[in-house]
């Protein structure tokens, strides 16, 4: 596999390829849900993004619906995959696992006194907040020694294609983000994929995917 290698804020992730593959004849996928909880939110922001360059992808359903009738999933076998990409009439099939899926939370945090040393005490246990990431806002109305922080979402997720007619691997990468929201963080990510992709595959090349920072 060739390494593939792209700029994100001083750090470089990289990809593999597979070495002399054609990529401009690929033009039509399709997105098997991944592994792991958040697969199919990860999946659907594939489908989202790679429509949104014009490349064409097989409906959801249809997928679903052949992948239940072959008794198929994203954890079988390389030939597995491949019959199942050839019943469906694409070129590549891109599918991954999805390590971290983690919204983000607000934490009250209660805090104890202060130390001789001038570190803080955490004498309660944290007791998380619902609604969407916040700041530091310090103490809590009527709450003594209490203190609003944030968490910020995380995705982090491996990603390949593989090739419908030899089975093979062309393209494999992984990346990790973390946003304001789960939302964000996932698709970075995706975006993160796609442009280790761009410098080989011709519809990613003509236009870009994104403008957003690229995951870690």
């Amino acid at each position: 596999m060739l390494l593939v290698g792209g700029l994100l804020g001083g750090c470089a992730p990289t990809a593999s390829v597979k070495p002399g593959y054609d990529f401009s004849a690929v033009r039509r996928v399709a997105v098997l849900a991944f592994e792991g909880e958040g697969g199919a939110t990860v999946a659907d922001e594939w489908v989202r993004q790679l429509l949104r360059v014009g490349v064409e992808v097989v409906e959801r359903r249809q997928l679903e619906a052949l992948l239940r009738e072959q008794a198929i999933t994203p954890e079988d076998a390389p030939d597995t995959l491949q019959r199942a990409g050839q019943l469906l009439g694409v070129d590549t099939l891109i599918t991954g696992t999805v390590s971290e899926f983690v919204p983000a939370q607000r934490l009250l945090v209660f805090l104890g006194k202060q130390s001789s040393s001038g570190s803080v005490v955490v004498t309660h246990p944290v007791v998380p907040l619902s609604g969407s990431n916040a700041r530091t806002t310090g103490s809590v109305f009527g709450l003594k020694d209490s203190e609003v922080v944030s968490v910020s979402a995380t995705v982090g997720a491996s990603a390949r294609m593989v090739d419908v007619k030899t089975g093979g691997v062309v393209w494999a990468s992984n990346a990790s983000y973390e946003g304001v929201d789960i939302q964000s963080a996932t698709e970075t990510v995706v975006l993160t994929f796609l442009n280790t992709l761009r410098p080989v595959w011709p519809p990613l090349s003509a236009k870009r995917p994104g403008h957003k920072q690229e995951a870690r």
